[in-house]
């Protein structure tokens, strides 16, 4: 996964993370982890001259919550 992405064990360790950090994160399995990053994972492994793929918060988060991820803390 990408630098903004970090394994918890469990939701306890999330939030120790979380106030380390002073950032509000989403937990998602590790099936939905796998699904999240399939795409750039499999081109990036055949792929690599193909060019950075552009961060675009919105899509992010809308591909994250199409997982049937919470994404509530990330709302306002």
């Amino acid at each position: 996964m990408c630098d903004s992405m970090n394994y918890v064990a469990d939701a306890e360790h999330a939030l120790a993370y979380e106030r380390q950090i002073s950032r509000r994160g989403v937990l998602l399995t590790l099936e939905q982890a796998r699904r999240f990053v399939a795409d750039t994972a499999a081109n990036r492994m055949w792929r690599y001259d193909r060019p950075p793929a552009r961060v675009v918060p919105e899509r992010i988060i809308a591909g994250i919550k199409a997982l049937g991820v919470d994404v509530g803390s990330w709302d306002g």
